[in-house]
């Protein structure tokens, strides 16, 4: 168990900070309503969503795949997927935050 210090804290803050700067700026990019920007954005989101949302369900696919039509098995794709859009809409302005507040760690020690 890491020990709470004022360093700890303040990149924990600064994490925190950039979270939301993130997330803000990702909300404002698809609130100008251009149809590419926000297939972007969903796409992004579910390409850091599912690897997260794998790590809940790898055994249910192969149970899935082996026992379950594939009308069914399409549902699920599709309900996972979007779930992993879902997912990735907080995921990926968390992974931005903590990329710059280590970045910015390592300039100002």
């Amino acid at each position: 168990m890491s020990k709470l210090s004022a360093k700890n804290t303040g990149q924990h803050l600064l994490t925190a900070l950039f979270t939301v700067i993130a997330w803000m700026m990702m909300v404002g990019l698809m609130a100008l309503g251009n149809p590419a920007i926000i297939l972007a954005v969903f796409i992004v989101c579910g390409f850091f969503g599912w690897p997260k949302l794998y790590k809940l369900t790898p055994s249910l696919f192969i149970f899935a795949v082996i026992f379950i039509s594939w009308t069914k098995l399409a549902i699920y794709g599709l309900v996972k997927a979007i779930l992993s859009v879902l997912a990735g809409f907080f995921i990926v302005p968390y992974l931005i935050g903590r990329k710059l507040s280590d970045r910015l760690q390592k300039v100002i020690p």
